[in-house]
C-alpha cells in the first residue's frame, strides 16, 4: 500500500488509527473531487457533500450560554472525528455525555459575548 506520491506505507510501524482513517478519507474525498462529473462539480459547490462527508461527517455545535444574561452564541463546525474520553467511563453514552458536559467560565475565565457591554459568567 503506497499514499499518493509518497514511500509505500511501513506495515510494521505503528500508525495510528485515527491518522489513517483521515488521510484516507482525505484520499477519497480529493479523488472523488478529481473524477467528479460536472453536475457532481455542480452540487459540490452548492454545498452538498461527497460521498466521504456524508457517511463521515457530522456537525458540531459549540455555545456559549451567559448564566447572567439573555445573551447567547453558537457556532457550527464540520468534524469526521470525535476525540472521546474512555477510560473510566462504562459505555459510550457515558463518554458522549463527558464529552458535551458543558463548562463554567466564571471568575478569571468570564466571557464578553456580543451585545454584551461586560464580562459574564457562561456555561460553554
Amino acid at each position: 500500500f503506497t499514499w499518493p506520491g509518497e514511500r509505500p506505507v511501513n506495515m510494521s510501524e505503528q500508525q495510528d488509527a485515527q491518522e489513517f482513517l483521515s488521510r484516507v478519507l482525505d484520499l477519497v474525498h480529493e479523488r472523488g473531487k478529481a473524477a467528479a462529473t460536472p453536475s457532481e462539480k455542480k452540487k459540490q459547490q452548492s454545498g452538498s457533500y461527497t460521498a466521504p462527508e456524508s457517511v463521515f461527517q457530522g456537525i458540531l455545535s459549540h455555545q456559549t450560554i451567559s448564566l447572567e444574561t439573555i445573551h447567547e452564541s453558537e457556532r457550527e463546525e464540520r468534524f469526521f472525528v470525535l476525540n472521546l474520553t474512555i477510560s473510566g467511563k462504562s459505555n459510550l453514552n457515558e463518554s458522549l455525555d463527558s464529552y458535551v458536559k458543558g463548562d463554567i467560565l466564571d471568575a478569571n475565565n468570564k466571557v464578553k459575548m456580543e451585545g454584551c457591554p461586560k464580562k459574564v459568567t457562561a456555561v460553554k
